[in-house]
């Protein structure tokens, strides 16, 4: 795997030149978006993708009566972004419950939340709009903190993104240092054979608990969240995980070439790119 993963990282390194016009500062992700809403139950998340990514995958996804998920496609105004808005009352959905719990996303590699000591169940969604992608909801049934979203793309195969690589960006730390919200774009799992098993795809995972909880303004009388959406900007620090892991760490040109396949892949099998 891991010289075919080489293999894979010089042969796009010319791709990354061609289409970045030698731009290392290429952002895939380009940022978050939490809103806690007023009742202190709903969070809505989002994450933003860059300009550069010009997808018009999209789709909305109702579960039941305590959310939405929601894929946006890109536009000349707004970008293309996976999010959620979620109601805490997910946590005690009797159906989840009797789920199997997992630590992986849906293509094996690990859930990417650090310091993550427990597994979340795993729900697929039913729903298809777009027979180019499958949709997860993630719920951490046993702390009752974190809710996450997967979207499985069909297109991210091991031929265009190294198999068990999955890179992440944390936002929005806590006052301990710990991120209240992780996002990734993950590469495929294939088997013995080199046959793909699962596509690659996208993830956002939020500990929407500590969001309300650190949403609260302190001096009020009643708990009340604050009104203003929370951004922030990606910092330009990704983090790697896998057997690659520690090759694209230090190989700044490698880990660009990933970004190319990752916005060429996505743009050229949106039916804009065709």
């Amino acid at each position: 795997m891991y010289k075919q993963g080489l293999f894979y990282t010089f042969s796009l390194f010319s791709a990354a030149l061609l289409f970045s016009g030698c731009n290392s500062n290429l952002n895939i992700i380009d940022g978050v978006q939490v809103l806690p809403e007023p009742n202190l139950e709903t969070v809505k998340v989002q994450l933003n993708f860059g300009s550069l990514i010009q997808s018009d995958l999209g789709g909305s996804y109702a579960i039941k009566d305590y959310g939405t998920i929601e894929i946006d496609p890109w536009t000349k105004t707004t970008p293309f972004s996976v999010g959620f808005r979620f109601n805490t009352s997910v946590f005690n959905d009797q159906d989840l419950i009797n789920l199997e719990p997992v630590i992986t996303l849906p293509s094996g590699q690990p859930i990417p939340i650090p310091n993550l000591n427990r597994a979340f169940v795993r729900l697929k969604i039913d729903k298809q709009i777009n027979p180019n992608f499958d949709v997860y909801e993630y719920v951490d049934i046993i702390g009752g903190e974190w809710i996450g979203v997967a979207l499985t793309l069909k297109i991210l195969n091991n031929k265009v993104f190294p198999s068990g690589l999955d890179v992440s960006e944390r936002f929005l730390n806590d006052k301990s240092g710990n991120p209240q919200v992780v996002g990734s774009f993950f590469g495929p799992e294939v088997d013995s054979s080199g046959n793909m098993t699962n596509p690659g795809g996208i993830a956002l995972f939020a500990n929407v608990r500590s969001i309300i909880a650190n949403s609260v303004t302190p001096n009020s009388l009643l708990a009340t969240a604050k009104s203003a959406l929370k951004t922030q900007k990606f910092d330009g620090k990704y983090y790697y995980h896998g057997p690659l892991a520690k090759f694209y760490e230090t190989h700044p040109a490698a880990a660009q070439s990933l970004g190319v396949a990752f916005k060429e892949t996505l743009n050229r099998n949106s039916s804009r790119g065709k």
